[in-house]
């Protein structure tokens, strides 16, 4: 276990339950996330949930231009006390990662990295996509079962609004799982690490954005029911349907991102 966990726990014995905080513990595991994280030494970089710092301190070997965003009290005034002897000029921003503007941060391109708190890690990944222009990587680790979700594809019992929302926004891939042992204190659950690649194509108008989404998800608000039937506000749906060579029968989980960009834009032409 690393120095900063093993003074961590001298100073508060535990971790909050309530904040999902589990720290990683596996040196090569730590290093691979940094690794994909910072890919070119130098580069500004934004950690979320630094906890006990030891993949900030991994980080810091690659990049010194470094912010953290930590909202837990005891972890960031941890960090703040043990800064000067281990990562003297990162940047410390205690607060909660929702509420912060990355494009403040930086004047130029960020990377992001972070082992997001499991029953915040959707809402992060959804914030993170207001900055996708100035972003050039995110890797997240996430439960398991939320990273499939994200990067499912259709056709999978995965499938869902998220993994249209995720795949609109990213070109996604899995680094690795890591099991819960490698966590202190031990997971119950495997986490999964995921890098995203923001997409530089803009497939709708931004304005549009937000109603193609709202679609999306009321198309799976009722997985066992059709399309047509989660739906029924699109009078012309089943028509559009035709149109595009798909069964009235077809299900959400069943079309693509390209399908669902096409049904939206075909239904804001009738």
């Amino acid at each position: 276990m690393s120095e900063l966990i093993n003074l961590f726990r001298a100073e508060f014995s535990r971790t909050k339950k309530s904040l999902g905080q589990h720290f990683l513990t596996n040196a090569h595991f730590i290093k691979e996330i940094a690794a994909a994280a910072v890919v070119k030494e130098g580069e500004a970089a934004v950690e979320i949930g630094a906890g006990s710092g030891v993949l900030t301190q991994e980080l810091y070997k690659r990049t010194e231009n470094l912010t953290v965003i930590e909202l837990d009290d005891n972890a960031a005034a941890f960090l703040e006390k043990h800064k000067s002897g281990f990562f003297p000029k990162i940047r410390i921003i205690h607060e909660n990662m929702l509420n912060v503007d990355l494009n403040a941060l930086y004047s130029d391109k960020f990377t992001v990295a972070g082992n997001l708190p499991y029953n915040a890690a959707v809402r992060i990944l959804e914030h993170c996509t207001k900055y996708t222009e100035r972003m050039e990587r995110m890797v997240f680790m996430f439960q398991k079962e939320v990273a499939s979700r994200i990067s499912a594809h259709p056709g999978g019992k995965e499938y869902s609004s998220v993994s249209v929302f995720a795949a609109y926004h990213y070109s996604i891939s899995k680094l690795r799982d890591i099991s819960g042992s490698n966590f202190w204190p031990n997971a119950n659950v495997t986490s999964t690490l995921l890098t995203f690649v923001p997409k530089r194509i803009q497939l709708l108008p931004a304005e549009e954005e937000y109603r193609f989404f709202a679609m999306v998800r009321a198309a799976f608000k009722q997985k066992r029911k059709t399309l047509c039937n989660n739906l029924k506000e699109i009078k012309i749906l089943p028509e559009i349907l035709s149109e595009l060579g798909l069964s009235h029968s077809v299900r959400a989980e069943e079309l693509s991102l390209k399908d669902f960009i096409n049904i939206y834009s075909s239904s804001t032409l009738h």
